[in-house]
């Protein structure tokens, strides 16, 4: 199977968590490696391959649960890994609108206007597409500085005036060249009119695994995947660090 690239996140541990889509079925894939302990590609290992989105996979994947298990039904395992191409853009807005979703009710099948979904209560998976018109009123970007460190965040609206406040970006892409970002004046500024300038923007969003402190409730918490636009985009973001 072949899957064009989607999501490539960065995770705690030196880890990344790649995601994509096979473009004949519409079929959702988080590749996840047939071994105990951790599933997912090293940051070196994409590093290495330098898996992007819009990079073909070709993998032999198997669902990891039968039935999947909601709402994780993504994780499929794989036993080979290689990437094969480069989709075109036109292949890749096409996987992006394929999955598109005006609102987060239409993308995870379960409302909400927190940025969290509770454990007993789960969406129906845990990576969905929302499509963004009129950028410029529906989303902003943040900086967020904590013990000396900055990072961005994203105030989302929906398509039904759903807002989705402070949204950690988890787009290795955006999250590696932070600094590179800032640096400039008014970087997060610049960064919302760029994509206010564009045709099409694309926001791939994810939850994690049900997790909180001690003594609190678990949460699937919501993250930006990834952010993509039409017909320019960044290309500067794309290398390694």
């Amino acid at each position: 199977m072949d899957i064009i690239v989607t999501d490539v996140t960065n995770m705690k541990g030196g880890h990344v968590c790649i995601a994509g889509i096979e473009p004949n079925t519409g079929t959702c894939v988080r590749p996840q490696k047939m071994v105990s302990g951790n599933r997912y590609l090293t940051y070196a290992e994409a590093k290495a391959s330098n898996i992007q989105p819009g990079s073909i996979l070709r993998g032999n994947f198997a669902r990891a649960n039968n039935p999947p298990q909601i709402p994780h039904v993504e994780d499929f395992l794989f036993s080979q890994l290689n990437v094969v191409g480069v989709a075109s853009v036109a292949d890749f807005r096409a996987v992006l609108e394929y999955s598109a979703r005006p609102t987060i009710e239409a993308a995870f099948g379960r409302a909400t206007n927190q940025k969290w979904f509770p454990e007993n209560r789960p969406p129906q998976c845990s990576i969905a597409t929302l499509k963004l018109t009129r950028v410029l009123t529906r989303l902003r970007f943040f900086v967020d500085e904590r013990d000396g460190k900055k990072a961005i965040k994203a105030h989302v609206v929906d398509g039904s005036g759903i807002q989705l406040q402070y949204l950690p970006i988890k787009d290795r892409r955006l999250e590696d060249h932070t600094s590179d970002i800032l640096s400039s004046d008014y970087g997060a500024k610049n960064l919302i009119l760029f994509y206010a300038g564009q045709n099409e923007v694309y926001l791939r969003l994810g939850i994690g695994r049900a997790w909180a402190p001690q003594g609190e409730t678990p949460k699937h918490w919501l993250q930006i995947n990834g952010i993509y636009s039409f017909p320019s985009y960044k290309p500067e973001l794309s290398a390694y660090v």
